[in-house]
């Protein structure tokens, strides 16, 4: 997940800092977090420093890893707090997917004959010719878990 926070002070107030902000990142209190760090530092002006973060927060709830990471920027930015804009703060919250539902992306999903079909009549057909090729691969379908039921 990603925090981003504006920094008041511009970028000489955020130098004098930053070393013991992303100390404090990298060594976090709760076990939750896998990882820490500073993402990105974007200068505006002299006096406006818009910083990312980018924390791995182990937790099967999306709130809890929102609420985790909070605490872990809050920590890190220890009495300084006065120093962020926190009322301007931006989450972005990326869930990682289940490995199940990762692997469902490989070819072996779906038997030999439907990718076979599906290859050759992907854009090579008309819509209507397309209908009537897949209504034929159902009906044999149909035929075929009948005959395998009837055993």
């Amino acid at each position: 997940m990603r925090l981003t926070v504006p920094r008041r002070g511009g970028w000489r107030t955020w130098g004098a800092v930053r070393a013991d902000f992303e100390r404090a990142l990298a060594d976090p209190v709760d076990p939750a977090i896998a990882t820490g760090e500073i993402a990105s530092e974007l200068r505006r002006g002299a006096d406006y420093v818009r910083v990312t973060i980018a924390l791995t927060v182990v937790t099967t709830d999306v709130a809890d890893a929102l609420a985790i990471a909070w605490d872990a920027f809050c920590s890190a930015a220890r009495d300084d707090l006065a120093g962020w804009e926190v009322t301007a703060t931006a989450a972005e919250v990326q869930p990682e997917l289940p490995l199940i539902w990762a692997s469902c992306h490989t070819p072996r999903c779906s038997p030999p004959s439907v990718r076979g079909q599906a290859a050759r009549a992907r854009g090579t057909r008309l819509p209507s010719s397309f209908i009537r090729a897949a209504r034929a691969i159902m009906s044999r379908r149909a035929v075929s878990s009948r005959c395998h039921t009837a055993r």
